[in-house]
């Protein structure tokens, strides 16, 4: 997608919760804030400053800047439940942008990529419910909301498909 200024459609500025966190745009609530690499981290090492016990603090040493969504994918999957939850809000929060670009542009697929996609079915279940929650029930019905195959790659290859196409 390419708007009348040359700029691309920037799902990740979509506001879903309104007055929420500071995006780097500016606005406040939009999926960035939420689902960024850095915004991941920052919930769990948040977490953990306020004392919650979670398997994180051992992975890391205790030197919170060495957390990463790897890790807290790896903590979810040991039962973690500080990890868990992080996931899940940035799941849910994924899950209504997801919901609304299925009502705007009715996708067939809906590929997750990125780091974020390395949490699986942590991030993708909350997603899918959310998407559920907000998308028109007969565009959602024909919708696959699923992980990316090439993960490391998804920037990239959005970055080339946007000037091929």
């Amino acid at each position: 997608m390419v708007g009348g200024n040359g700029g691309g459609g920037e799902l990740g500025h979509l506001v879903v919760r309104e007055g929420g966190l500071d995006c780097s745009a500016g606005s406040y609530g939009a999926v960035e804030a939420y689902c960024q690499r850095d915004a991941i981290v920052r919930r769990a090492v948040y977490g953990l400053q306020r004392g919650r016990k979670s398997s994180l603090g051992e992975a890391v040493g205790n030197e919170l800047s060495r957390v990463t969504p790897k890790l807290i994918a790896e903590g979810a999957d040991g039962g973690d439940e500080l990890c868990q939850e992080v996931l899940a809000e940035v799941g849910q929060v994924l899950g209504v942008a997801i919901g609304n670009a299925i009502n705007i542009f009715a996708p067939e697929v809906v590929a997750v990529g990125g780091q974020i996609a390395l949490a699986g079915e942590w991030i993708l279940a909350p997603a899918r419910r959310a998407a559920r929650s907000v998308a028109i029930p007969s565009l959602f019905e024909f919708a696959t909301i699923v992980q990316g195959e090439r993960i490391d790659d998804a920037g990239v290859l959005g970055a080339a498909a946007l000037a091929m196409g």
